[in-house]
């Protein structure tokens, strides 16, 4: 009858020394870790650089993700590229924060496809770029408003999501200090930028390749200083556009019209000049031999894109940049794309290049 209060016991020290090595046992903190890698090969260019032959790296984004307690998470994403700004730091390849921001699920409603609302702090994605790439392939090339410098793609600020019920779409409006990732602030005025994506048809089980289909009008109301008096009034610095695609495993096909109407003056000068340009994009992804072949995709695609932009509507001038190729995907996570780029300005007065004719090769890996 001994042996039962010295089982009971040692039982007792074996459960308390259990606990005590848990406890001194670290957790793992539940780190997500990704990225992309955009690279490429280029032969031409500018009329002044039609032989140029080079490889390049054009960008790679490293996103750390991880928990901040319940409902927060915070997103860590670096940028890598070679920095060829005259009179900066460091002329090479460098690394720099794109994002860096705090996101708070804040509510979300029970049920099938439920209503959400979320909110997110610090450096983090614009509105408009971050929908557009979710159908163009950055690897290729940015997106219009992107390389025109309608918008940066990440600036500082504070922005609330909401997403609607019955796979509906999103509502997305912040506002963001105007200057992008790339600059500090420069002056007290603000951006409001305010994008609503409608989906009407993702929640229907017939509807075929309108099931992708999403209607993204979005607006921004800005002003910067003005060069001739700091303190005074803004400039105006307001942006427009809508963007309508249908996004399916075989086929993608876009179609946006996005305008930019800018104020401007001198530090020599009080008067404003207003400046309203504009540009059409139409691109389209189509995989031909999942038609073919009457599977839902297929590695092989074709892609075509057309942009043509007035800096000013109420001059002649404009530029047209022409893209055509193939891509193939070499996995699921790997995609190489052959393509030919062709930029031509008409009566186009601008510092940008407007004369580009060159033939790529582009491996957009992610992982």
């Amino acid at each position: 009858m001994r042996t039962l209060p010295r089982l009971a016991l040692a039982a007792a020290l074996a459960a308390a020394g259990a606990v005590r090595a848990a406890a001194q046992t670290p957790v793992a903190t539940p780190l997500k870790f990704s990225g992309v890698i955009y690279a490429d090969w280029q032969n031409g260019g500018t009329k002044a650089q039609r032989a140029l032959n080079k490889f390049d790296l054009t960008r790679a984004y490293l996103n750390f993700i991880m928990p901040a307690g319940d409902n927060v998470t915070v997103r860590v994403t670096t940028d890598v590229l070679n920095n060829t700004a005259p009179g900066t730091y460091y002329k090479g390849w460098t690394a720099r924060i794109k994002y860096a921001f705090m996101e708070w699920a804040a509510w979300k409603d029970t049920g099938t496809d439920p209503a959400a609302l979320t909110f997110r702090f610090g450096l983090e994605q614009t509105p408009e770029i971050d929908m557009m790439e979710s159908f163009w392939q950055r690897g290729i090339t940015n997106t219009p408003i992107d390389y025109l410098g309608f918008v940066p793609s990440s600036d500082l600020g504070a922005t609330a999501i909401v997403t609607l019920p019955g796979k509906q779409g999103q509502i997305y409006g912040g506002v963001y200090n105007g200057s992008g990732y790339g600059a500090v602030e420069t002056d007290r005025f603000k951006n409001v930028n305010v994008r609503f994506s409608w989906t009407p048809l993702a929640g229907s089980k017939d509807a075929g390749y309108l099931k992708g289909l999403q209607i993204s009008p979005y607006y921004q109301k800005g002003y910067t200083a003005s060069n001739f008096n700091a303190t005074g009034p803004g400039l105006q610095q307001d942006l427009w556009g809508v963007h309508v695609g249908i996004k399916d495993p075989r086929l993608t096909v876009v179609g946006e019209y996005d305008s930019r109407t800018n104020g401007a003056d001198t530090p020599t000068n009080a008067t404003v000049t207003t400046t309203t340009g504009a540009v059409y994009s139409a691109f389209a992804i189509v995989r031909p031999l999942a038609y073919l072949n009457g599977t839902k995709t297929n590695p092989w695609s074709l892609v075509v894109r057309g942009d043509q932009y007035k800096p000013d509507n109420s001059k002649s001038g404009y530029q047209r940049y022409l893209i055509g190729g193939v891509g193939y995907d070499i996995n699921s996570k790997v995609t190489a794309y052959a393509d030919y780029q062709d930029v031509e300005g008409h009566n186009f007065a601008t510092t940008a290049p407007s004369d580009i004719k060159a033939f790529f090769v582009h491996f957009v890996i992610g992982f």
